[in-house]
């Protein structure tokens, strides 16, 4: 909610839809943590452009919101 709904929709204002997707999805890599493994790390960045993407082109969260829940459960 916080990277789609509130940082993703006010800087896609500022610099574009798109950019606002890579931008919001570097910060959400960001919060999530040390990189780990490349792999861990290359997994991160596509699911923030993923998830970012989702967002842009439904123009809802909750598409977005129930991928990262199925992303988290998967992970457990």
């Amino acid at each position: 909610v916080c990277f789609r709904g509130v940082i993703q929709r006010r800087l896609a204002g500022l610099i574009g839809p798109w950019a606002a997707v890579a931008l919001a999805g570097a910060l959400f890599v960001a919060w999530h943590g040390a990189p780990g493994s490349p792999g861990v790390f290359a997994f991160r960045c596509a699911a923030a452009l993923g998830l970012g993407a989702l967002y842009q082109l439904s123009g809802s969260l909750l598409p977005a919101v129930l991928c990262h829940w199925g992303l988290s459960l998967a992970a457990l």
